[in-house]
């Protein structure tokens, strides 16, 4: 109960100092505001973006593959306690950024394709929009890699179907090169999860179409307010995707 009401006071403050600081004319005093809310902002994702949503809460290491500025792991340490996070991505610059956050408790400059630890090493073995920048035959042989590695889970976030992306900051493995469905991943023996609106969230989505940063704050706020309804209503949502397997059931099976 606790938490649903810091949930709504949250939104509600949140839309408050978004409208209100900026247009009574104390834009310094928002953006200082701004800046300090950042863990804030991060608990309120945590609490709404649908990987923490799904990870097996009784994980204590993960392999987050694709890991890039770390801020995922963030918002999982914000829900689960973490004792080993090793992150591995092919872009430097976004490795000393999760270093700088500490993030994770080792990081790995390498080609996730190249990746290989013993069979079952880390209970969770994590994937956030990262297969849909391989070509599509490179990143089934990761997913199945991905299952070798895992103890209890495996977790494979990607957009719902073609969506372009740009090499955003000058990195050139931002660039999609595949794209995936959810029923691909159900066939395959992985639960989905739902999330988000293209018209809303997407590459050519409202909040990137508005150049006030007062009124893309103004959205993404709605969109945490209507965060229940794509978890009650799935067939509303055509963004995003979260697929994730439970090894161990799959294990006693066999």
């Amino acid at each position: 109960m606790d938490i649903l009401i810091n949930y709504w006071l949250g939104i509600f403050s949140g839309i408050g100092y978004v409208i209100l600081f900026p247009f009574l004319g104390l834009r310094s005093l928002y953006k200082k505001i701004d800046s300090n809310l950042y863990d804030f902002k991060m608990f309120l994702m945590a609490w709404t973006d649908p990987t923490p949503i799904v990870l097996d809460k009784s994980t204590k290491t993960i392999l987050d593959l694709g890991c890039g500025e770390g801020k995922l792991m963030e918002m999982i340490r914000a829900r689960i306690d973490i004792k080993k996070a090793v992150g591995v991505d092919l872009f430097k610059p976004d490795l000393l950024d999760a270093q700088k956050r500490g993030t994770h408790e080792k990081l790995i400059l390498k080609d996730i394709r190249k990746v290989s630890f013993p069979d079952k090493s880390f209970d969770v073995v994590l994937c956030s929009h990262v297969v849909e920048h391989l070509p599509k035959k490179e990143a089934l042989k990761l997913i199945a890699n991905m299952e070798r590695m895992a103890r209890k889970q495996v977790v494979i976030a990607s957009p719902i179907g073609e969506m372009y992306h740009p090499a955003v900051g000058g990195n050139i493995h931002q660039i999609h090169l595949s794209a995936f469905t959810p029923e691909e991943f159900e066939r395959k023996g992985y639960k989905v999860l739902k999330y988000g609106m293209t018209w809303l969230l997407g590459e050519g989505g409202l909040v990137h179409k508005v150049q006030s940063d007062v009124v893309r704050k103004i959205l993404y706020a709605f969109n945490i307010l209507i965060t229940p309804l794509y978890y009650i209503f799935p067939f509303i949502s055509d963004y995003v995707f979260v697929a994730y397997k439970d090894m161990q059931t799959l294990e006693r099976k066999r």
